[in-house]
């Protein structure tokens, strides 16, 4: 009973000594060269970037990308018109059209996107100096009809080259809710999918992505060739956006960002997924309610307290029934134990899309074994302090006149010898 309340009073120590580090304001500068290795790492892109490749290929047929390469805007309101004759589903244009150029141009991709009600566009999130959100439309023009934009922003890329692995669905802005481009679309095909999105309360989705080439791919060349037959298109879900010079351009990378898809999931040098395609991803996670669940704080904190209590009952009971063996066999549960939670970790993501926090009970858990040293110790000083503070009893049962002779015999015959 001792041992689980030493257990239990422990881990307790250990926890409140973690937040309280964790809420300093320390300067972690000698950290930087690990934490710029690491940063940009989790552990579950090895599920994406390795064993992705071992489960059933899911190519979701309903979504057709379109190329559109580096086209000038007349040349693109061509391929738009050639696709949209064969009646898809709904369009949209992955494409931020900002730069100055002939007039004429800008207002033939006008007309052409005038034509058709089932069209989305895309505009940007931008954050100022004060940190005021502003909003840029991809395509604006006083003759474009009014028409339905989604923000292509990604939330872990703004300003940086980190790897994209979530999605912010809604933002709002003065009042006004702006939607995702992935999730614009997805409503415009099933209000009931976008609101059960809605009903996770999540304001940050982490994206569910598929393998690379998952969807339907169609370049530029074959849509303006009119001798090939583009009928598959019709009642699909198209989404016009860059994907290189030419399809399969492995040097084209504007627009192209690093997924958890990576092959090379540490060290990585060179971007793997453009961003019409991770609005595919996302559009098609959504219309699977395909989702990844992430654990909550509580429950983390939870398990996190369980998993170091049982290591350190574990360690009290070493230690009163092998004590000569207690480093070894303390430090070998230890190294299993971690070992057992990155591999939950890579089990409940690969297989149920659940992203099981172990960061915290692996960092609990590499301070218990020194943390029930440190403790026992204490505890040993602290009944030793207690013993060494009992009264010590004279004469009892001593005759005190013999023990004085026997000290000053004891001195004369010191003075003799000198």
């Amino acid at each position: 009973m001792k041992n689980i309340l030493h257990s239990a009073i422990l881990t307790t120590i250990i926890f409140a000594l973690l937040f309280v580090v964790n809420s300093l304001p320390i300067n972690s500068d000698f950290l930087d060269p690990l934490q710029q290795a690491f940063k940009d790492f989790e552990l579950t892109d090895i599920v994406y970037s390795q064993l992705l490749d071992e489960a059933p290929k899911r190519i979701d047929t309903n979504i057709v990308l379109v190329n559109i390469g580096a086209l000038s805007r007349r040349e693109i309101a061509v391929v738009i018109d050639r696709v949209m004759s064969v009646k898809p589903k709904i369009a949209s244009l992955d494409a931020m059209f900002l730069r100055e150029t002939d007039a004429d141009e800008t207002m033939e991709l006008v007309r052409c996107i005038n034509r058709y009600d089932n069209f989305v566009l895309a505009e940007q999130l931008l954050t100022g100096i004060d940190q005021e959100i502003s909003v840029l439309s991809g395509l604006s023009h006083d003759s474009l009809m009014p028409k339905e934009y989604g923000f292509v922003n990604f939330p872990s890329a703004v300003g940086s080259f980190r790897t994209v692995r979530s999605v912010t669905p809604f933002e709002h802005i003065d009042g006004k809710e702006h939607v995702a481009f992935a999730i614009k679309i997805a409503e415009r095909i099933s209000r009931e999918d976008v609101n059960y999105l809605k009903s996770r309360q999540a304001s940050v989705e982490t994206i569910n992505y598929q393998k690379l080439n998952s969807f339907v791919r169609v370049d530029f060349p074959q849509v303006l060739d009119t001798n090939i037959s583009i009928d598959f298109i019709a009642g699909k879900i198209v989404l016009f956006g860059y994907l290189g010079e030419r399809l399969n351009d492995i040097n084209s990378y504007e627009d192209r960002y690093f997924t958890p898809v990576n092959k090379r999931y540490a060290g990585k040098s060179f971007p793997d997924m453009f961003g019409v395609e991770i609005h595919a991803n996302i559009l098609s996670m959504v219309l699977h309610r395909d989702y990844v669940n992430s654990m909550s704080f509580g429950v983390n904190i939870f398990l996190s307290w369980v998993f170091c209590f049982a290591v350190l009952y574990m360690f009290t009971v070493i230690d009163d029934k092998f004590p000569n063996y207690y480093d070894l066999i303390s430090k070998t549960l230890q190294i299993l134990t971690i070992m057992f939670l990155l591999f939950m970790v890579i089990i409940s993501f690969d297989y149920f899309r659940y992203r099981f926090d172990s960061a915290l009970a692996a960092l609990a858990i590499a301070l218990a074994a020194d943390g029930y040293q440190i403790y026992a110790s204490a505890l040993s000083a602290r009944n030793y302090s207690k013993n060494s503070k009992r009264p010590i009893v004279l004469n009892k049962g001593i005759d005190t006149s013999i023990s004085l002779t026997k000290v000053q015999s004891s001195r004369k015959g010191r003075k003799k010898k000198r």
